[in-house]
């Protein structure tokens, strides 16, 4: 039998007007964070993810299911969204 160890949700903080939120997966916990951002970009999700749906309600770009994105982008770089090609750039 195998042991799971549950991991700990650090404290995220959107620092900056136009900061894009970047997480493994959101749920509707989320939702005040998911507010306060120009965008989102997750690990897991679709067209019908969570994040997708406060996306479009909100009317900001998403880009969901990137498998890596939160392997690829550190806190504070800085990085281009295109949520209509499903694109994610990394700038520095």
């Amino acid at each position: 039998m195998r042991h799971l160890e549950e991991q700990v949700v650090s404290t995220i903080v959107l620092r900056n007007n136009g900061d894009i939120l970047v997480a493994k997966i959101t749920t509707p916990a989320w939702i005040t964070l998911l507010a306060l951002a120009s965008g989102v970009v997750t690990d897991v999700g679709g067209l019908l993810s969570h994040s997708s749906i406060v996306a479009r309600e909100y009317h900001i770009p998403a880009v969901p299911g990137t498998g890596v994105a939160t392997e690829r982008i550190r806190s504070g770089q800085r990085i281009t969204l295109d949520g209509e090609a499903g694109v994610v750039g990394i700038l520095d």
